[in-house]
Order: C-alpha cells, then sequence, then structure tokens
C-alpha cells in the first residue's frame, strides 16, 4: 500500500510539471532626496532656474513572466505516463 501511496504522489507531481512557469518579482525603491533637474530652452539657450522632478521619491515595481516551453511539455508528459504506469504496476503488485 506504501508502494501504491508514493506512485500516486509521484504522478500528481509529474502532473504538475507540464504545467507553465510562472516566475513573479516585486520591489521597492526609496530616495533620501528629489531626483531634481532643471531644463534649457532650445531656441534661446536660456536655462530654467526652477528645478522640477518627475519622479516620485518611493516606487514599487512588479513584474510577472510565464513561461511554456513545448521540449519540457514533452519530457514531462511522457514522464508523467510512466508514472501513471508505475501506479499501475504497484496496485497491481498489492492486488496480488
Amino acid at each position: 500500500m506504501m508502494e501504491e501511496a508514493l506512485a500516486s504522489a509521484q504522478v500528481d507531481l509529474a502532473q504538475y510539471d507540464m504545467l507553465p512557469t510562472l516566475a513573479a518579482e516585486a520591489g521597492f525603491t526609496s530616495r533620501d532626496n528629489v531626483e531634481a533637474s532643471s531644463s534649457e530652452s532650445i531656441q534661446t539657450q536660456a536655462q530654467s532656474l526652477v528645478p522640477s522632478t518627475s519622479t516620485n521619491r518611493d516606487r514599487v515595481t512588479a513584474n510577472a513572466r510565464l513561461s511554456w516551453n513545448v521540449l519540457d511539455f514533452g519530457v514531462s508528459y511522457f514522464q508523467a505516463k510512466q508514472q501513471a504506469d508505475r501506479y499501475l504496476i504497484a496496485q497491481g503488485n498489492r492486488r496480488s
């Protein structure tokens, strides 16, 4: 019965290997000072004396990636079939 239970768990794991891979990343960036700049006019070449900023001091970044490789799926598919056969063999051994 233990062999059958182990084979059943291995079938479940092999089936999960066929799913696409999901990777998620998150980050937080903070600055102590303001990232400011001043601009210069293209026409008059005069510089603006009032500094301005276009970014926040605190920024949150996030990224999610989903990948699915056909070759990995094929290998996982046949491994899942092998694990299913091992499960059936374990069932047959238990009945004998």
